[in-house]
């Protein structure tokens, strides 16, 4: 296929497209904006999405939502508790909203992401917005009902329980990855570091995985609390849930002695010895983003929660 000159300085268009896949605009237009109501087959489809993600199409959705009446924007809620706000706490869901963005925009949407103030949540302008679809990452029970409330659209949860059979919920699967720590380092008398969700089911689910006496479980909550925890369990071998505490963990913890359990997408940072057990972020969010597109498309699945399990790590001593 041939690349269109100066396609770094000219904007592409649906009739650019048109004219690299052999079809006419409005084909074109049809499949660019998902219309189900004309038969177009599954080759030409393909064609044409393929040929727009070469061409780094970019949708104009101001025209589109002239002509649908819809504003392409999907919110994404990300709660934080500023009085535990650490530094890595701003790259927790850094490379997952990333892929987000990316995914999204072929779908032809945009992301609106907010930040919210567990403590003092402002939510008049994020309700001004006209949006299609709503992530809630990581939220209490009493301040996720206060948000679903005021939407009138689909509402998936991410890393947060909450029995609900309305709403759609993510989570990965602790109990495969903490177990598989515990295989890595020959399932002996371990403790347990862990970050602190909003979400208390949340936390409360990672404790009863990993069992053990509370004394060997410590869930970060002060820099000096947390290396006081690791300093007396020096010589000891622990399962770190989430890679940027796996990099504190092991100044004070030999790291063949860690098995540090990625969440981020960031499981480089991790020190080369240490064990690791891998969520896809990637994988994650496509299907965050195939579960909403369904929801969209009036696509509603009969099971609420969906969850990573055992497949969706990659495993590596």
């Amino acid at each position: 296929m041939s690349s269109p000159k100066n396609k770094n300085l000219k904007k592409v268009t649906m009739r650019d497209i048109a004219r690299e896949a052999g079809v006419s605009v409005a084909t074109v237009s049809y499949v660019i904006n998902n219309n189900t109501n004309e038969t177009i087959s599954s080759s030409t489809k393909n064609k044409i999405m393929t040929i727009a993600r070469e061409m780094n199409y970019i949708p104009d959705l101001v025209a589109r939502s002239l002509v649908s009446g819809k504003s392409g924007l999907i919110g994404v809620f990300i709660v934080n508790d500023y009085s535990v706000d650490f530094p890595w706490k701003k790259c927790y869901y850094s490379e997952f909203i990333n892929w987000l963005e990316r995914m999204f925009a072929f779908e032809g949407y945009h992301i609106l992401l907010s930040n919210i103030d567990i403590e003092n949540p402002k939510l008049d302008i994020i309700f001004q917005r006209d949006l299609e679809g709503v992530f809630i990452v990581d939220v209490r029970k009493n301040l996720f009902y206060e948000l679903s409330n005021k939407f009138n659209v689909p509402i998936i949860i991410v890393d947060s329980y909450i029995d609900d059979l309305i709403f759609h919920k993510i989570v990965p699967d602790f109990e495969s990855a903490i177990q598989k720590g515990k295989d890595l380092l020959g399932n002996n008398e371990l403790f347990l570091v862990m970050d602190k969700f909003n979400n208390r089911e949340m936390n409360q689910k990672i404790q009863y995985c990993f069992g053990g006496d509370e004394a060997d479980i410590h869930m970060v909550e002060s820099i000096y609390e947390f290396e006081d925890f690791l300093k007396s369990h020096k010589g000891k071998k622990g399962i770190v849930l989430n890679e940027f505490l796996g990099t504190i963990v092991a100044n004070f913890i030999d790291p063949p002695n860690i098995a540090v359990i990625s969440t981020c997408g960031s499981s480089y940072i991790i020190p080369k010895r240490a064990k690791k057990v891998v969520f896809d972020v990637e994988k994650k969010a496509k299907t965050a983003v195939t579960i909403m597109m369904n929801y969209l498309n009036r696509k509603f699945a009969v099971d609420k929660y969906t969850i990573f399990k055992e497949k969706e790590f990659s495993l590596k001593a």
